[in-house]
């Protein structure tokens, strides 16, 4: 499945799949659903949620295809990989140094309303999400230094 939401293009045939949570719940003998954490090269994460029949093919009511992409910020990345992911699953992708995002240190910062509104508003608008933002500000602010 391939979909494009807020100009970044989520293609699962290409994308890594990091793990495939299977949903219990929902699944039955002619059906499992899938919840597949995904992420593109450029480190943009998304959920493919689908579900498969007996023959592993992707179900379809009236000849559609019943499968879903939903985009995740780094940070909704992270947390459902603490959810829903094995612990060493988890170590290995999201604690490793190689992988950047997953090695930054959270800070606090005092913002006025006014700014967190505005972050936030361009959060929205842009699909990065506040803690990218922030990043780019800091990496713009020192380039233009140097």
């Amino acid at each position: 499945m391939k979909q494009t939401v807020k100009g970044i293009t989520y293609d699962t045939e290409s994308a890594k799949k990091l793990y495939d949570c299977i949903d219990a719940t929902l699944s039955n003998k002619l059906s499992t659903k899938h919840n597949v954490l995904c992420a593109t090269r450029n480190k943009e994460y998304f959920l493919h949620l689908f579900s498969s029949n007996a023959l592993n093919k992707v179900d379809t009511i009236n000849n559609m295809r019943c499968e879903k992409i939903v985009p995740l910020t780094v940070e909704n990345a992270i947390s459902w990989g603490q959810m829903w992911m094995p612990e060493t699953r988890y170590r290995e992708y999201f604690m490793n140094e190689d992988n950047d995002t997953w090695t930054k240190q959270a800070i606090s910062v005092s913002l006025s309303v006014k700014e967190v509104k505005l972050l936030n508003k361009i959060s929205n608008s842009t699909g990065f999400s506040v803690s990218k933002l922030i990043s780019n500000a800091v990496l713009a602010v020192y380039d233009a230094r140097q």
